[in-house]
């Protein structure tokens, strides 16, 4: 109980200032910025997304519980992995600017030509948030995080006031937060230096995770890209702003808990975690629900008060928030997973694709039909599916190794 108010404080602040910040930049956007611009923003991003899928982001999966485990040796490594894997999104992205350009879309060509430069960068080095955060040493990690948080809203919101160039604001967004972490990793590396223990499986391990990933980093922004593609920018100044609000919310109540659950899960047993599990899923469930109700009945005065241009968003968001019910109970179950993930056979790994391909066959059977419903309702077959093989997962998982953890204490 200590650990949980100590961690937990430290990160509920970090993600109360990550709130905050991103609200201002939403506000600011939302009074400053043409629906149209900020479309096309939001297409560059998600373009950039997919592309970053080539730094091995599955590799900070396997990195966090090795780490929490001692060999601390392996957050080195894995920062040089990813860095140079990263250098095919860039070419990635110089490739779709040379086809924006060709089109004569010198917009796009120009926004990904900016992003090519910051694709290997701008989350690889953001790793010494993981490293700190499995190492217990969540003060410091949300130091770091509330600084690049706040530089980097600071930087786009005094952009805005000056241009609404796409470009611009893309270097806006780009610029500082890679900065800063830069500047935090070395510090980490200086401050806080990890031991020479490797986990030799963890790059090659995460690699494997990242290519199964790849569907999973494709859903995240296909809704998007297809929106900008099938019905315009506007369009996606419309779902963007019916989504913050909820994402912002999920990752309030479902980050936080998962960051400080996996340093402790990964060193107890199955029959130790499985004795809370479904308990606390229970009560994070019946929160969700709770928080949906309560955003449900308050939305429509909050969206004419801060995004009266975007009152179109309302309902969307709505149904959107009725997702956290799923998402909560959700992330501690697939925190549970993740600490145990060096028990998980490679072949289950592949599960996962499942809920993101029903999300894509969802949302292109769906949105040119009901536009932004259907993305809404192929996100929803995505949580509900994912929910469901993660329980079937853990279940399998905890037999097979409950049984051999009993024998091992008969044995004893």
């Amino acid at each position: 109980m200590v650990y949980l108010a100590q961690g937990g404080s430290w990160l509920t602040f970090g993600q109360l200032i990550s709130t905050i910040a991103v609200f201002a930049v939403a506000v600011a956007f939302s009074h400053l910025v043409p629906k149209d611009v900020y479309g096309t923003y939001k297409f560059a991003l998600a373009i950039v997304g997919i592309l970053s899928i080539t730094t091995l982001p599955g590799v900070n999966t396997y990195v966090a519980q090795a780490i929490a485990r001692g060999a601390e040796g392996t957050f080195v490594a894995a920062i040089r992995a990813r860095l140079l894997w990263g250098i095919l999104g860039s070419v990635g992205a110089l490739a779709g600017a040379s086809y924006y350009a060709w089109n004569d879309n010198m917009q796009l060509a120009s926004a990904l030509a900016i992003a090519a430069v910051f694709i290997p960068f701008v989350e690889t080095l953001g790793l010494y948030n993981t490293y700190l955060q499995s190492t217990r040493r969540f003060g410091q990690a949300i130091r770091f995080f509330v600084a690049v948080q706040l530089g980097s809203a600071l930087s786009l919101i005094a952009t805005m006031f000056l241009t609404t160039n796409v470009v611009i604001l893309l270097l806006a967004y780009f610029v500082p937060p890679t900065l800063l972490r830069l500047y935090f990793l070395r510090k980490t590396l200086r401050t806080f230096p990890p031991n020479a223990e490797l986990d030799t499986s963890a790059i090659g391990y995460g690699a494997h995770l990242s290519v199964i990933g790849v569907v999973g980093q494709i859903v995240s922004y296909i809704d998007t890209v297809l929106l900008f593609h099938f019905l315009g920018p506007i369009q996606v100044a419309i779902y963007s702003f019916a989504l913050a609000p909820t994402e912002q919310m999920r990752a309030l109540f479902s980050k936080n808990l998962p960051t400080l659950a996996l340093p402790k899960m990964a060193q107890r047993s199955f029959i130790e975690i499985d004795r809370m599990l479904i308990r606390r899923m229970a009560f994070l469930a019946a929160l969700g629900i709770a928080i949906t109700l309560v955003y449900a009945v308050a939305s429509p005065a909050l969206y004419a008060f801060i995004f009266p241009q975007y009152l179109a968003s309302v309902h969307y968001s709505q149904m959107l928030a009725a997702l956290i019910v799923i998402t909560l109970p959700s992330s501690l179950l697939a925190t549970a997973l993740q600490a145990k993930l060096h028990a998980i056979p490679p072949g289950w790994l592949y599960w996962a694709v499942v809920p993101d391909a029903l999300h894509i066959g969802a949302l292109i059977a769906l949105l040119p039909v009901i536009g932004i419903w259907g993305v809404i309702v192929s996100k929803a077959i995505e949580n509900l599916s994912a929910f469901v093989i993660s329980l079937i997962q853990w279940y399998l998982l905890h037999r097979k190794n409950t049984s051999l953890e009993h024998a091992a204490s008969d044995t004893r």
